[in-house]
């Protein structure tokens, strides 16, 4: 449900008087902030899952076996990453794409 102006308005002004009182908890609790920490936390797995690919390729050579144990490994850093991802949601993702995107843009200087 979409707030009407006035709550708007009502929210902009605490969210002002927030960073004016406290601006250092306001860059804690930024959405950014909270964005980039999930991201952080996707990491590891993403890491994970490539090692266990590159892993799984070469173990073919060695073992069957040992190919399917990375296979597995690998179907579990996937989930984790699905988790993560469904964790940060669209809104999350969308905001992560538009600080990338602002982040990569050169800043016009004239």
């Amino acid at each position: 449900m979409a707030l009407s102006d006035h709550e708007q308005q009502i929210l902009n002004e605490i969210e002002e008087g927030l960073i004016d009182h406290d601006p250092t908890f306001a860059k804690q609790v930024d959405a950014g902030s909270i964005y980039r920490t999930a991201l952080s936390n996707l990491r590891l797995p993403i890491i994970g899952l490539v090692v266990c690919f590159l892993f799984m390729v070469v173990a073919l050579l060695i073992n069957f076996w040992v190919s399917f144990a990375s296979f597995l490994a690998a179907i579990f850093f996937a989930l984790k990453v699905e988790k993560g991802v469904r964790l940060m949601g669209r809104t999350g993702l969308q905001d992560l794409n538009s600080a990338v995107r602002q982040r990569s843009t050169p800043e016009d200087s004239a």
